[in-house]
């Protein structure tokens, strides 16, 4: 009993001691997005759909200040409807950001970093289909399967989980020389709220 009560007083202190920066980090993680599709054309009504990601990411530490690459399997897409017809985007593959942050406390235990930077996604796994099977606004073409944006959120490690949220801009039209109702910018952009939890393996 007196052990226990040793530990749980002493928490705080371990938490909040100072530790020596160390140099690399390395881990998995998993976590879901909430995705949004975005388009230039009128009569366009967007829904959100649930995704998820799945992957590794290693930490780069300079002091307080480090860089995080990652390499994830993800999976996102949207719901939309165009004049009427309902729609369903999918979109996977291999997600790569490449995140500069910065730890605003920093602690043995316990930090709490915010962090942004630019990501690529590689998409091997790309469709826009009516739901009903009817005619379809999507000219024949090739998808795009390389994507590109910017991300930007923030974080807490408590031992050797990390918890991130963060926000996804795509910057890239999913839908590369395939025309949407005969406009051929008028591309599907992907913007996505991520939570995630993550595991530090060394």
């Amino acid at each position: 009993m007196k052990r226990i009560v040793f530990l749980i007083l002493s928490l705080p202190t371990l938490l909040l001691a100072q530790a020596p920066t160390k140099p690399f980090d390395f881990g998995a993680k998993v976590g879901i997005n909430v995705n949004t599709l975005s388009t230039s054309l009128p009569d366009y009504t967007g829904d959100y759909y649930t995704g998820f990601g799945i992957g590794a990411f290693g930490r780069i530490n300079i002091q307080k200040f480090y860089v995080q690459p990652e390499l994830l399997y993800s999976a996102v897409g949207g719901d939309f409807t165009f004049e009427g017809v309902a729609y369903e985007a999918r979109h996977q593959g291999l997600m790569m950001p490449i995140l500069f942050g910065y730890k605003f406390v920093d602690f043995k235990l316990l930090n709490i970093r915010a962090y942004a930077g630019p990501y690529f996604f590689y998409q091997f796994g790309n469709r826009v289909d009516p739901v009903d099977q009817v005619t379809s606004v999507i000219q024949d073409g090739r998808f795009n399967e390389m994507g590109a944006g910017i991300q930007a959120g923030a974080g807490l490690d408590i031992w050797k989980l990390t918890f991130d949220l963060r926000y996804h801009w795509g910057l890239s039209n999913n839908l590369g020389s395939r025309q949407f109702n005969g406009q051929p910018n008028a591309g599907l952009k992907n913007a996505n709220w991520e939570v995630s939890v993550g595991f530090k393996l060394f």
